[in-house]
């Protein structure tokens, strides 16, 4: 597939929720983050998270079940921040990781950087 074509795509998905002014809606998944090598790991990036890039991250469950209820044409996953655990990567994993590739592989948290 032409990579260019993949990241217009990509970057296509960060201007879906331009304008909104809810301070409780945070946005989508790939609006929350910047990739630190748009050209070398967007694809890269993009396939680790197949549909989740469209996913909106709210602040709780209450905020997501009112969005729900206004029943949007189209089909939305959201995840309330104060619902999400994130997993711990430390060290020892990382640098196994770097091991068994040569150096060649990293953690794809490790090619983005918080909005």
């Amino acid at each position: 597939m032409d990579q260019n074509r993949n990241q217009n795509r990509f970057h296509n998905y960060l201007h879906y929720d331009a304008g909104h002014n809810n301070p409780l809606v945070y946005g989508r998944v790939c609006s929350l983050f910047k990739i630190k090598d748009l050209e070398r790991h967007a694809i890269a990036l993009q396939t680790v998270l197949g549909g989740a890039i469209r996913n909106v991250v709210v602040e709780n469950k209450d905020v997501a079940s009112r969005l729900i209820e206004l029943r949007s044409p189209e089909r939305i996953t959201f995840l309330p921040l104060a619902q999400l655990q994130v997993p711990r990567m430390d060290d020892h994993f990382r640098n196994h990781i770097q091991s068994l590739s040569n150096g060649r592989a990293c953690l794809a948290v490790d090619l983005i950087a918080s909005n």
